[in-house]
């Protein structure tokens, strides 16, 4: 598959397994992947890559909270859109991060893949859609809903 340099993206993910997985499905999509470790590692990236076009980020990097890293970044490029991952449900997060699309761990392939599509498309959820679903308690011996 002939991957286009303008469908680079910047993956930040501490775990070096979660990270080649990552890395992997995004390929398979067709994208140029450049990845890092940690902020520093992918600020670097950023200064050498204008190609770049969307960020996709832990919450949880080991050098710095991601506030700092998208502070930093936002100084590089104001422009470049961000995707946060975590295994943290987005209103358990202390580091605030108001407005932001976070795609919550354990993620299929195809929706992180579906969300990066989206992202470059300027369609990115509204925070409604960040919450949880309602949970529902059930009687025992009561029907399941279907």
């Amino acid at each position: 598959m002939w991957i286009r340099p303008d469908n680079t993206l910047l993956l930040v993910e501490p775990d070096s397994f979660i990270r080649r997985c990552l890395v992997s499905a995004l390929q398979q999509a067709g994208y140029r992947v450049l990845q890092a470790g940690d902020g520093p590692e992918a600020l670097h990236l950023v200064r050498q890559n204008p190609r770049i076009r969307l960020v996709i980020s832990e919450v949880i990097l080991p050098s710095a909270p991601a506030t700092g890293f998208l502070r930093e970044l936002r100084r590089l490029r104001r422009d470049l859109p961000v995707l946060f991952t975590s295994g943290i449900h987005p209103r358990r997060l202390t580091q605030p991060l108001p407005g932001r699309d976070i795609l919550n761990k354990p993620f299929s392939p195809d929706a992180l893949v579906e969300r990066v599509g989206r992202q470059l498309r300027g369609q990115v959820p509204v925070a409604s859609k960040l919450k949880a679903p309602p949970v529902r308690s059930y009687e025992p011996g009561s029907p399941q809903p279907k």
